[in-house]
């Protein structure tokens, strides 16, 4: 069984603010993406001899998790998670569920700096 996953980035997440933005602009001095490679060596490996194709899964989330890496000199710690909602943004409930998510990477995501600018 060969899965196939898309993620659908056109709806809105939230009624008032939140919405999935493109991404910013490469010129922006102040919030981009980290340059870092993705860490793909240093995360934790899942057998499930049952599903052998959810490894795959399990490395897309990884990899959606990554594509959420920003730096910026103007946030006390960085590189941090970026929630989507916007990369100047700070959401107390998204930041504390990226944390949970990355403890399992700890030294590969940067969840508890996330949780460190709060």
């Amino acid at each position: 069984m060969k899965l196939d996953f898309r993620i659908d980035r056109s709806y809105n997440t939230d009624r008032k603010q939140c919405k999935l933005q493109e991404e910013p602009a490469m010129d922006d001095p102040l919030f981009h993406k980290t340059q870092k490679p993705f860490p793909d060596n240093d995360l934790p490996e899942v057998i499930i001899e049952a599903e052998p194709d959810f490894p795959e899964f399990y490395r897309l989330a990884w990899k959606l998790a990554w594509e959420h890496v920003y730096e910026s000199e103007q946030m006390p710690f960085s590189p941090y998670m970026s929630e989507g909602c916007g990369i100047d943004r700070v959401w107390i409930w998204d930041s504390c569920f990226m944390g949970m998510f990355c403890r399992y990477a700890l030294n590969s995501l940067p969840g508890r700096a996330t949780l460190d600018n709060l």
